[in-house]
């Protein structure tokens, strides 16, 4: 068994959408890798700071993030295993990728009250928007009638 605390590196942009880590972010991961009878077994906690944008008022977002990983890297080639040991070393950007990609949130908010953007000003909403009669379009106008008659 090994331990061992790495300072990665992002080679690429990793996550999609409104948040990632950029290229150039660190990531700090502990990690523990344990030789296994078939493979390695690397099991890692990965810890850094993903940056994007709210997705309702579009401000920027720095956040702390950490996620696990637990991966088997397999000696030798086999269809239920995705990970290989290769020139006796591991690579963890695939698992760290993973991990990262299904845990970073779909639609990040700078706080959860955010209010988001005034639809007719675009400006950030610093109270919510007055309740008011639903204006109709007026390419809809002519179906109001029709509610109108039953």
């Amino acid at each position: 068994m090994r331990e061992l605390e790495l300072d990665l590196v992002v080679p690429e942009r990793i996550g999609e959408g409104l948040i990632y880590f950029d290229k150039g972010a660190e990531l700090e991961v502990d990690l523990r890798l344990e030789t296994l009878v078939d493979g390695i077994l690397a099991t890692a906690q990965v810890s850094g700071t993903f940056t994007g944008e709210c997705s309702r008022c579009l401000d920027p977002l720095e956040r702390p993030w950490t996620g696990s990983i637990t991966e088997l890297y397999s000696y030798l080639p086999d269809e239920s295993v995705e990970y290989l040991v290769a020139d006796e070393s591991v690579d963890l950007e695939g698992p760290i990728r993973d991990v990262v990609v299904a845990d970073l949130p779909f639609a990040p908010l700078c706080k959860p009250d955010c209010l988001g953007l005034d639809p007719k000003t675009g400006e950030k909403l610093t109270e919510p928007l007055p309740e008011t009669d639903d204006e109709i379009d007026p390419r809809w106008a002519k179906l109001q009638g029709l509610l109108e008659d039953s």
